[in-house]
């Protein structure tokens, strides 16, 4: 009996000690892993901030066969959020939301409502470095009491680190495995490009010869009747304010270059590209399947991260009248973007 009186004693003397070191304990904990990823900006941003693509290189996702997602929002935008539920307590159940979103980070907010209920906040950020990506992936919170308890005996960067690498190492070998482009635009300095034009809203595949032919011979009587010299040392052009990819339409002018900044008369427009550094593509054929190439130039600036600063054009290098064959027609697509040093 007295035995049983000594050890009932030690057991709460136990107890006791566990539950004031419970309190006073600091129950936060943080916890992050990186990886380096040879692969393209875009690539990795959305897969590491859309859920749904999320999901296929998670961790956890390996862990059960019944587990059930629920994607709620717009992906890849703040207040997007999935929801996932299994029978296995490895996985649980809870939600994640995206709680911030910038060009290289994603933050999220955490809720384990299964096995047990806890809250923590986590965060992707990604950071261009020499060999490609560098994706870091992290969260951090705090054990409330008496969970407190629980920090005593486990440390989060053991228990949680091993998921975190397993999971970026996933997210290496998905976007590696990605299609490369060989699309090489270049950057390019170059002037101040004034000009005269013509606006209009069309819908790009319905453009014509006919329709280049009216836009420029009106700008070029007009500039005739006024004398206004052209600028000889570029070509014609068409800047694209607007495009909707659903319909096709644009808000977009015909524009002749020209020396000299020039106001614009009624049913004209003008304007001036200042001088600065351009990213340039070259599209060889004609006209109309000058669209993969748009499309390549959109992934590359995606892929590289580049801020673009203004609106697009594409200038026709070859004058029609003199080469008759469109497929040896060059036309450059250019970009205004920011500088390579950030001025």
């Amino acid at each position: 009996m007295k035995f049983l009186k000594v050890l009932l004693a030690i057991v709460a003397i136990l107890v006791a000690v566990l539950l004031i070191a419970g309190l006073i304990t600091d129950g936060s904990y943080e916890v992050e892993r990186s990886v380096v990823i040879d692969g393209c900006y875009g690539d990795v941003y959305e897969q590491s901030t859309n859920w749904e693509k999320w999901n296929v290189w998670s961790p956890w996702n390996e862990k059960a066969d019944d587990i059930v997602y629920t994607y709620n929002g717009e992906m890849g935008t703040v207040g997007s959020s999935y929801t996932w539920e299994s029978a296995s307590d490895q996985v649980g159940a809870g939600m994640m939301t995206c709680t911030g979103l910038s060009e290289n980070k994603m933050e999220y907010h955490l809720n384990f409502t299964r096995p047990f209920e806890s809250e923590s906040d986590g965060y992707m950020t990604m950071e261009k470095v020499d060999g490609g990506v560098k994706v870091a992936w992290g969260f951090f919170g705090e054990f409330k009491f008496p969970m407190t308890i629980m920090s005593l005996f486990m440390d989060m960067d053991e228990a949680v680190g091993p998921d975190f690498e397993k999971g970026l190492n996933n997210l290496k070998e998905l976007v590696e495995a990605l299609p490369k482009s060989d699309f090489t635009p270049t950057i390019e300095k170059r002037g101040d490009l004034h000009y005269l034009g013509k606006a209009a809203h069309l819908k790009v595949d319905a453009i014509s010869a006919e329709t280049y032919g009216a836009n420029y011979g009106a700008i070029m009587q007009y500039m005739l009747t006024n004398g206004i010299a052209m600028d000889t040392t570029v070509m014609p052009f068409a800047v694209y304010h607007t495009f909707d990819e659903a319909t096709y339409e644009a808000d977009m002018e015909f524009a002749i270059p020209v020396i000299g900044e020039q106001k614009a008369p009624e049913g004209f427009t003008s304007g001036t590209f200042a001088a600065g550094d351009y990213l340039v593509g070259v599209h060889l054929g004609p006209y109309e399947s000058s669209g993969e190439t748009w499309q390549a130039m959109d992934a590359h600036i995606a892929c590289e991260q580049i801020q673009v600063t203004g609106a697009p054009y594409e200038m026709y290098i070859t004058d029609p009248s003199t080469e008759p064959d469109p497929a040896k027609w060059v036309t450059h697509i250019v970009y205004p973007i920011a500088s390579a040093g950030g001025e």
